[in-house]
Parts: C-alpha cells; sequence; structure tokens
C-alpha cells in the first residue's frame, strides 16, 4: 500500500494534543472497538483523511470543525472486501466504487484479472489508478488467470511471464493470487520463480483450492498458501482452519457458501479469528438488489454468529491478513477516517459512510462526486471472431451416423454452482449432426476466442440453463473472457456471436433469428460506459427477457462465465478446442457413441 506520506499522520498527532482543531468530529455513538470486542460511548475527531482521536474529543472541537450527531447509533469500520473480480460487476471502476461505498466497502482486495486478459499490464495499471483516484482503496494482487488462463486450452497472449514480476514489484501489490495447484506442485518453472520472489518480498500466496486432494493440499501450504475462499462444505473450512488457512467465506453470484460457513462458526464453536468474507463474483443486478458486504454481514448476523465477530470478519481480519491495518480496518487513532454509522448493529443497517475522512454515502446512496477518466483507444474493439461471419452450421456437433441416436457428454450445470457434473444423455441425429433437446434441458454451448490467437471454437452440450427457445452469450467469462453461448437454436447462436463482435463485446439475447436483448460492454469487452444505475436497468431488463425465454437461474451470466474455467474447477467445462475433463487435464469427444 502506498501510504509513505506522514503529513496527515502528523497534522492529526496536533488535533490529538489540541493544538489544532478537527475537521469533523462524530459524537454520542457506541464504538464497536473491532481490536477489543468491546462496545462503549466514544466519541471520533477527524483530520483530514486521518482519524485524530477517540474518546472525549471537546478539546478537538474549533470553530468550523464539522459535527455528526450519532446519538444511537453504532460506529464501525469501514468494510474490506478480501477476494473479488470487479469485472465481473461490468462497472468501470469509478462506478464501481461508488456502488460498494454506498454499502460501506471503503477497501478491496482484488486483481483486475478480466482486464489484463484482454489487454495486459497496461490495460492493469489503467484500472488501478483509476480506482485509486476513488475513496475506495485497491489491495493489488496479481492473478494467476493473467498468465495461466486456460493453459492448454486458450491464452490470449496478453500477458507474458517477465510482466508477472513487474506487476508483483506494484507498490500497491499484496502477493498473488489463485495460483492452480498443479503449477507449484508440478514445478512449473515460471510459477515457482514468481512464488519464490513473492515470499523473498514478504507477499502472500492468495491461493485457490477447490476440490483438492489432501496430500495435495498440504504440499500447496508448504509453498505458501495462505487463505482459501473455495470451502462450500463445514468439514471443509475445519480442515483447512486447522491448516491454518485463512478462511475467506464467500457469498456472491457464484457461490452461495454462508449457510455452511456460519454453522462452522456458531455449531463447531471455531475461533473465528480465522474467518474474513468475501464476494469472489457478483452480477451488478444482485449487487444493486442485495448490497455489498453488508448484506453478508447481515446474513452472518441473522444465522447466530455474533455482531461483534461479523463485523471483525469484514474489517480488522482483512486489514490483517493483507497487511494493511496500520492504515485500515478499525476505528483508532492514526487510521484512515473509514467509519460506517449503524443505526441497528442485528441488522447492519448503515446510514452513513465515511471513506477518507470525508461523507460518501448516507441512506445506501453515493454523495460524493466522482469523474470517470477518459478511456484509452486500448480498451475498445476487443472482440473479433475467428472468422468474418458466423453461422448457424458453425454450431453443429458430428454424428457417426446420419440419423438415429448418439450418446453424448453433457455438462450438468446447476443454479448457484461453480462446479459442474458430467453427465450423459441420448440425443438424436438428423444428416449426420447431433441435436440440442429442449425436452431434457439440453442445450448447445460454446465457446469462441476474440482475440484471433488460436482462431478456434468449441462446441458441445449442457443441462440446467433451462432456455425453451433462443440463445444468450456474453464476452465476459472466466480464465480467457471469449465469447460464450448457450442456446436452443444454431441460427441463434450466430446471431448473438456477431452482434456480440459489432458491439464491441456485452451480454446478447436472441430468438427466432433476431436480437431481442443486449447489454452493451465496449471497455474490453467487459464493462460498461454507463453509470451504475443505468447499468442496472439494462442487465434488469436482459434477464427478464432470457427469463422470458425459459432461463431459471438467479445469475444467468454468472452461471454462463464459470461453464468458461477448464482448470482448477471441475468437472465438465468448454474450450474454444472442445469439451475439457478438468480433472483428467485433457480434451474429450462430445460424442461417446
Amino acid at each position: 500500500m502506498e501510504y509513505a506520506n506522514q503529513t496527515p499522520r502528523i497534522e492529526a498527532a496536533q488535533v490529538a494534543l489540541g493544538r489544532e482543531p478537527a475537521d469533523m468530529v462524530i459524537t454520542g455513538g457506541t464504538l464497536v472497538n473491532v481490536y477489543t470486542g468491546e462496545y462503549y460511548p466514544a466519541d471520533i475527531a477527524v483530520k483530514g483523511t486521518r482519524i485524530a482521536y477517540v474518546g472525549d474529543v471537546s478539546h478537538t472541537i474549533g470553530e468550523h470543525t464539522k459535527r455528526i450527531d450519532a446519538a444511537g447509533c453504532y460506529l464501525c469500520p469501514g468494510m474490506i472486501e478480501t477476494h473479488q473480480h470487479v469485472g465481473g460487476s461490468q462497472l468501470t471502476m469509478t462506478e464501481f466504487a461508488k456502488a460498494v461505498l454506498a454499502h460501506g466497502t471503503t477497501g478491496i482486495i482484488t486483481d483486475f484479472y478480466e482486464i489484463g486478459i484482454a489487454r495486459g499490464k497496461k490495460a492493469i495499471r489503467f484500472c488501478l489508478d483509476e480506482m485509486k483516484k476513488t475513496p475506495l482503496k485497491p489491495i493489488y494482487q496479481v492473478a494467476s488467470q493473467i498468465y495461466v488462463q486456460n493453459g492448454p486450452f486458450g491464452n490470449s497472449g496478453q500477458v507474458p511471464a517477465e510482466d508477472l514480476f513487474e506487476l508483483l514489484s506494484y507498490p500497491e501489490c499484496i502477493g498473488i493470487s489463485e495460483w492452480p495447484v498443479s503449477m507449484m506442485t508440478e514445478k512449473d518453472e515460471v510459477v515457482l520463480k514468481l512464488l519464490e520472489e513473492t515470499l523473498r518480498q514478504g507477499k502472500r500466496n492468495l491461493g485457490h483450492d477447490s476440490e483438492t486432494p489432501e496430500k495435495t493440499l498440504q504440499a500447496y501450504c508448504c509453498l505458501g498458501h495462505s487463505s482459501t475462499h473455495e470451502c462450500v462444505e463445514i468439514s471443509e473450512a475445519v480442515d483447512r482452519a486447522r491448516l491454518g488457512l485463512a478462511i475467506m467465506t464467500r457469498q456472491g453470484t457464484a457461490a452461495r457458501d454462508i449457510d455452511n460457513m456460519s454453522r462452522t462458526l456458531v455449531e463447531r464453536k471455531l475461533d473465528s479469528s480465522s474467518f474474513m468474507i468475501c464476494t469472489d463474483e457478483e452480477e451488478v443486478a444482485e449487487l444493486y438488489s442485495l448490497g455489498h458486504l453488508d448484506y453478508k454481514v447481515r446474513g452472518m448476523i441473522e444465522r447466530g454468529v455474533d455482531p461483534m465477530t461479523a463485523v471483525q470478519m469484514a474489517s480488522i481480519r482483512a486489514a490483517r491478513y493483507a497487511g494493511v491495518d496500520d492504515d485500515m480496518g478499525g476505528i483508532a487513532p492514526g487510521r484512515i477516517a473509514d467509519i460506517l454509522i449503524v443505526t441497528d448493529l442485528p441488522r447492519f443497517a448503515i446510514d452513513t459512510v465515511i471513506a477518507n475522512g470525508e461523507i460518501a454515502a448516507v441512506n445506501y446512496r453515493y454523495t460524493g462526486s466522482m469523474q470517470a477518466p477518459v478511456y484509452p483507444d486500448f480498451a475498445y474493439q476487443t472482440v473479433q471472431l475467428p472468422k468474418k461471419v458466423m453461422c448457424a452450421g458453425d454450431f453443429a456437433v458430428d454424428a457417426p451416423r446420419k440419423t438415429g441416436t448418439a450418446k453424448v457428454h453433457v455438462i450438468g450445470q446447476r443454479n448457484g454452482l461453480l462446479v459442474t457434473e458430467a453427465r450423459t444423455a441420448v440425443l438424436s441425429v438428423q444428416n449426420g449432426k447431433v441435436l440440442a433437446d429442449r425436452g431434457q434441458d439440453i442445450l448447445k454451448v460454446a465457446k469462441v476466442d476474440r482475440y484471433q490467437t488460436s482462431r478456434k471454437w468449441g462446441v458441445g452440450f449442457v443441462q440446467g440453463f433451462g432456455l425453451k427457445e433462443g440463445a444468450m452469450g456474453n464476452t465476459w467469462n472466466g480464465q480467457k473472457e471469449d465469447i460464450f453461448i448457450v442456446g436452443a437454436c444454431d441460427q441463434d447462436m450466430a446471431v448473438v456471436a456477431n452482434r456480440l463482435q459489432e458491439l464491441g463485446g456485452g451480454f446478447v439475447a436472441a430468438c427466432h433469428g433476431e436480437v431481442v436483448a443486449e447489454v452493451a460492454l465496449p471497455l474490453f469487452g467487459l464493462l460498461s460506459e454507463k453509470t451504475f444505475e443505468e447499468l442496472v436497468a439494462e442487465v434488469l431488463g436482459f434477464n427478464k427477457v432470457i427469463r422470458d425465454m425459459g432461463c431459471t437461474f438467479d445469475g444467468p451470466m454468472t452461471q454462463l462465465a464459470l461453464m468458461g474455467v477448464p482448470v482448477e474447477i471441475g468437472t465438465l467445462k468448454m474450450s474454444e478446442f472442445g469439451l475439457v475433463d478438468v480433472w483428467e487435464g485433457k480434451l474429450i469427444d462430445v460424442v461417446i457413441e
């Protein structure tokens, strides 16, 4: 973190001594002291961006000191997101900051990986700098996806190995994130050198251990694996906590683990000091309807977690894990003035958000002023099809016979889960092509290279989306951020692909040969140029259309996106080269017989 400038601390010290007046005082509230686990009356004095005094602040009040009456309220520290991929919100960094600050999130550990995949380190640097100009404080980590991407199953070629070490050297960087177990345990030379340099610099390896066997997991821990956001079952959380791993309780669009993680604390009575809260992925419509870390804190309290524990998980424990607790995570002299005025602690109702010593939000609405930057030319025109125009025939699956039936592999997708199931089905064959079967809810799924690196696309079958007609697709999806389409009609799949190229990226739905809904994401093929409110309206409208077409998922675009991660998260996934058996690490034929 870049907080070497001592001037704000020196100024705060002068206020603490009574030599200078505070810029702001908050009086009458009950302090939620996350350091000691106590509640008690205390006032807060703020000078510039820093807290100057906690307690009786009467000696800090001057003629021009702003006063905030917090009588009957609780004073909590601003919250810190421990693991979220911000590109999944489809918001620019400016609009994302506005959205989450309104819900009390004042810091975030993130990686900008989607943006890096699309346009490399220059895009990461641009977005990191954009976020730094907001009151939301980025804590950067180098993500595996920008280099590993889909391993042998696709790579945009935007981030060479040498760039990883430059990114690691950023002063905002606290370490590396989500590096695959296999690349460390199988002695990948680049990854091991990166890990060595990470540990040499005293930075962290924030790992990814989904469905990892015990021996492999412990080997991974030997290599510096320090945290997990992949615990789904209670047993997983217990086993990993016993190994000294920090547990990031995840609740987002892609995975909803808060029930079991709350039960881990309440029923198993584990020491909660290793537990934090994270989002991983959250669609903009859910951010609008549910909130951010605030609803997760609220949800944990509703499930029996002590309110103090839930607040600590969202603040000081995150700050300590990231190594930024001298600046963030608690309300104490010298810390950055990130303060939440909460009217009802059990319901975690936030009235006012103060970030960097300024009022940022009131009643869940951002009230500050931020100006979006001018986006560079390299952020645009990132979607190029493998061929000039795609047609229905490009989405055909060849059969071993002209007519009859064929047994095929099917990706089994369930609502709210990252992992998929390996299923099989018997489908009809006509004119030597295997057909989708809406009666069995078996649709076509395709992943299409959008960087013209391989100029390939893979087609298979998926079960679970529920579409009765048409097709839908996007250019935001895990690992390589390709074009990903699911559909009941090959012609509509082609319409979606072609329109995504015309838009420069986005979400598109087509039916009966025509586009019926779309959300343009022209920045890196991932982000909208619209405001948070405008984008929410567009996405809600899009989701209504695809639900009318039959899609049953709560987060349809996220569920679609995560089928395109053919490494580290099982079981069957789709790549531009075809269907992948993740745990075998190889392509498999869609048609079995």
